[in-house]
């Protein structure tokens, strides 16, 4: 097998400057300038946070740090035993060096505390580009010490900018079928994408899943499924015993949540009208709990919590007079 075909798409595909990124506009416009402030990425797993790191802080003297695994000693003799040392260029100017802060949100609020006094003193000559999933565990003095870009569909024009990342998410997979020889229509690609959306990580991952297996139709990944979800669907329709439910879910489906809810969203309205139509004019509501429950599964740290919570609303409102 070549090179280009075994290494990872994660990698093989990830862009390597910012003109071949994926960003939305906002973002593409805020990041024109380069590193003129400091700049902290958020937004759910496999939006381009570290992508986009990596291409801020490229060509600079770089240090990082994975915040997750370090606390207030990391601030003091890390951070400032970089910060400290001058780094020249060809005409013996200083240049700006970068400290990448990966998973930002798991450092302490010592070492926070520790790093205020570092990213104003070393202003002149030294950038912090941080990247976290939750951005609401960043102390705000913190926060706006730095320029804070959701990665992911925001504000008032969420849905525009869905509509928007969901398009060019789909570009790239046509290109990438196109270059291995898989068959796809548009509505397969626009099936795929909305799958995994907004995890361009995942869309990457399960590509390679279908070139390693030797597939040559998109379609076989998009009728594919990790699991029988009409046991699911039953058990949501049928309610059951509370406890008993519990255990059923954690014990059948708690290692595959993302998957399990994935499913809910968009099968069981279907499954619903062919299996249970008499409870049809619910079918709006269950979409809104469910696309609520997608949202904070992102934010938790027990997953199956969150998915159990979904189960027992849906049941509720299905068997609610």
């Amino acid at each position: 097998m070549s090179d280009t075909v075994s290494q990872m798409f994660t990698e093989q595909f990830r862009p390597r400057n910012i003109n071949q990124a994926i960003l939305l506009p906002r973002v593409r416009e805020q990041l024109e300038k380069g590193l003129t402030q400091n700049i902290l990425f958020y937004g759910k797993p496999g939006t381009g946070k570290t992508t986009m790191t990596r291409i801020l802080a490229f060509g600079h003297p770089t240090h990082s740090i994975r915040c997750s695994q370090v606390g207030i000693d990391a601030v003091r003799e890390e951070v400032n035993g970089f910060a400290s040392q001058m780094s020249l260029d060809d005409d013996g100017q200083e240049t700006l060096k970068v400290i990448i802060l990966e998973e930002c949100d798991g450092f302490t609020p010592q070492a926070w505390n520790a790093m205020r006094e570092t990213v104003e003193t070393y202003h002149q000559t030294l950038r912090f580009i941080g990247n976290c999933n939750y951005i609401e565990k960043i102390p705000e003095p913190i926060q706006s010490r730095f320029n804070c870009i959701c990665l992911e569909p925001m504000g008032q024009n969420i849905q525009e900018e869905r509509n928007y990342l969901v398009t060019e998410y789909g570009k790239r997979v046509a290109a990438i079928c196109k270059a291995f020889g898989v068959s796809f229509t548009d509505q397969d690609i626009l099936t795929f994408v909305n799958r995994y959306f907004p995890d361009l990580r995942k869309i990457m991952e399960k590509l390679q899943e279908l070139t390693d297996r030797g597939c040559k139709d998109l379609k076989e990944l998009n009728t594919s499924s990790t699991f029988d979800y009409s046991e699911l669907f039953n058990l949501i329709l049928t309610k059951g015993n509370p406890y008993e439910n519990f255990r059923m879910v954690c014990d059948n489906y708690g290692d595959r949540v993302d998957d399990c809810i994935s499913q809910i969203g968009e099968y069981l309205p279907e499954y619903i009208r062919q299996f249970a139509p008499d409870y049809q004019q619910k079918i709006p509501l269950l979409i809104i709990t469910t696309a609520e429950h997608a949202q904070q599964a992102a934010l938790v740290i027990n997953k199956k919590i969150t998915l159990c919570s979904l189960v027992f609303k849906l049941q509720n409102i299905l068997h609610q007079p």
